[in-house]
């Protein structure tokens, strides 16, 4: 466990993480397990958030809002993670099962088993590995101001760094791609 704890970013080691390490001191793995994974949904509402709640809009072609966002159940919220790209096929894969695990093996529902202490440990591995330990929260670009953008004038040369820090984050050369 201590390995997949360095691996959430000291920000996010908050009350629930800890909750969850006294839970799993005690063998309460059913409980410890409601701790990460409302860990990583918050997590996972944050990049939603952070990618542009208007944008988001756009692209689910109807409106979206901070209520929307946080009425959302768990699988459509992973649904629209990956549509947004802030999580891949295999974190998609990996999130949905662990929400099934959750649903039928923790605290919050009445359990059809009993988990143990490695299957938890690879619970709270998926969780860290595919929610919490990936800090990149990429931003959304506003795609209709895009296109009038460039349907309008030249940009200047201001322009088109504001565009490309916006739309290729980790570009650091204006000749590098996206």
């Amino acid at each position: 466990m201590p390995r997949e704890l360095r691996e959430i970013p000291p920000t996010l080691r908050g009350e629930l993480i800890a909750r969850m390490c006294v839970a799993v001191s005690t063998g309460l793995f059913d409980g410890a397990m409601n701790y990460i994974w409302n860990a990583a949904i918050l997590q996972l509402r944050t990049k939603v958030r952070n990618f542009g709640l208007p944008i988001v809009a756009q692209i689910v072609q109807s409106d979206f809002e901070e209520n929307d966002l946080l009425e959302l159940q768990d699988s459509r919220l992973l649904e629209l993670c990956l549509k947004l790209n802030l999580v891949n096929e295999d974190g998609f894969f990996f999130l949905d099962q662990c929400r099934n695990v959750r649903n039928s093996f923790s605290a919050a529902h009445p359990t059809i088993g009993k988990v143990n202490d490695r299957e938890f440990t690879t619970f709270l591995n998926r969780c860290v590995r595919y929610a919490l330990a990936d800090s990149v929260s990429p931003k959304g670009v506003d795609i209709s101001a895009f296109i009038a953008a460039v349907k309008g004038a030249r940009f200047t040369s201001n322009q088109n760094d504001v565009w490309v820090k916006h739309a290729c984050p980790r570009r650091t050369t204006h000749s590098a791609k996206c």
